[in-house]
């Protein structure tokens, strides 16, 4: 008996080790490992742009047939690419802050480093957009854009659509989501800066509640106009529910147990998203905080998944990853191209020059959008090779944290270094 206990003795011990060894390698092999770039953000951010692209080129499809019904109601989905960009940003800019806590000059590098990213191509694009193609055009097809140019130098285009209640940039429009994340970048690190992991949670959730609470009752009002949908306090519930996940990703087996509720929350939320998309789509902007869960589930349903495992190779597909990497450029570009090429390139020229009705012809829209979609992804390439790749390489001299190290660009090879976690660079 003897005998027997002592080799109980020390089978136990062993048995115990052995589990926590298992535990520990498979927390090894999940997507998500803190300090670590994540190749699968990069094809998730690549899903963003390709919903939102189809969304820009195709939401004038013909709804005269029930097959273009159907088709437009599902490309009406694609503006919710957004949510997507706002909840990774949160997600990805918070966990840069988290990891560099306590490292010298954290907060100088972080802005420096989000400058460097962001900076040179929006106002090389305002530039572009607002001084020399006008100059060379023989119309001012930027008109709009340019009368309220003030305001998109500033990152104050979104407040200006509160405050005048409409859409006032014209082909510029878009910038407003730009505007949301710059401001996001310059507050909610300074927030950060003071508090830990669980703080960082707690607070970024009850800031999330109060955001969609504050602009649901906003929405409810008579004549609330566009304000719901661009104003800053108003759209930062997804950015803080990305934060959120990172922070609770830091937190011994936090994502183990946000992902067991992900998984069984995920079929209500897509009854959600669809009901409020389709049928639903403004109810008082609540469809933008179902869309914002339904995206923050998906993003910890992909890091709590194997590194092994189909969703995780999906994401690592290199057609995704490539055009997360030209994400920004294509945002920024996608829609000021429909004005620029309309000339010689539209849907209405297409069915008059392959005889197609314009009110039926799906297929005219469909080769419109492909074209678009073609022309906006060889202009982001052209800048990230001529302008964007070159002012990121000046990051070397602001290191960056990965987890409790320092490590500057040139330590890394090119497919680890940092991309953007913008909106949607």
């Amino acid at each position: 008996m003897a005998r027997n206990d002592s080799t109980a003795s020390i089978i136990a011990p062993e048995s115990a080790v052995t589990a926590e060894a298992t535990v520990e390698t498979a927390a090894n092999y999940r997507v998500f490992s803190a300090g670590k770039h994540l190749s699968e953000l990069d094809g998730l951010r690549g899903l963003a742009i390709l919903i939102v692209t189809i969304y820009r080129f195709a939401r004038e499809l013909p709804t005269s047939t029930i097959v273009g019904e159907y088709l437009h109601a599902a490309i009406s989905l694609g503006q919710r690419g957004v949510d997507l960009f706002f909840v990774l940003s949160g997600f990805l800019i918070t966990g840069v802050l988290l990891d560099s806590s306590g490292q010298q000059h954290r907060f100088r590098n972080f802005v420096v480093r989000r400058t460097l990213r962001i900076f040179p191509l929006y106002f090389f694009s305002l530039a572009l957009f607002l001084f020399v193609i006008p100059a060379l055009w023989r119309s001012n097809i930027y008109a709009e854009a340019q009368a309220e140019q003030f305001f998109l130098w500033t990152y104050l285009a979104n407040l200006r659509m509160c405050f005048l209640n409409q859409w006032c940039f014209g082909a510029l429009d878009h910038f407003w989501s730009l505007s949301v994340e710059e401001h996001f970048y310059l507050l909610w690190p300074l927030a950060v800066l003071g508090l830990g992991l669980k703080r960082t949670f707690v607070v970024a959730v009850v800031l999330a509640g109060f955001c969609a609470a504050a602009r649901i009752g906003y929405a409810s009002l008579p004549n609330s106009g566009v304000a719901p949908d661009v104003a800053s306090v108003f759209r930062f519930d997804g950015l803080l529910l990305g934060a959120a996940v990172a922070a609770l990703a830091r937190l011994p087996q936090g994502l183990e147990k946000l992902g067991l509720y992900a998984r069984w929350s995920l079929v209500p939320l897509v009854v959600g998203v669809l009901g409020t998309g389709l049928l639903f789509p403004r109810m008082w902007t609540i469809p933008h905080s179902v869309w914002a869960m339904f995206w923050g589930c998906f993003l910890v349903i992909l890091l709590t998944s194997s590194s092994q495992g189909w969703l995780a190779a999906l994401f690592r597909l290199s057609i995704l990853r490539q055009l997360g990497k030209y994400s920004y450029g294509m945002y920024v570009f996608q829609s000021p191209l429909i004005p620029l090429v309309a000339g010689f390139w539209s849907t209405a020229g297409l069915c008059q020059f392959l005889g197609f009705d314009p009110q039926t012809s799906i297929a005219a829209t469909l080769i419109y959008g492909t074209g678009m979609s073609l022309m906006t992804y060889a202009v982001a390439m052209l800048s990230w090779h001529c302008l964007e790749k070159h002012c990121l390489q000046l990051k070397r001299f602001f290191p960056a944290s990965m987890g409790n190290k320092i490590v500057r660009e040139s330590a890394r090879p090119a497919e680890y270094r940092e991309r953007s976690a913008g909106v949607p660079g």
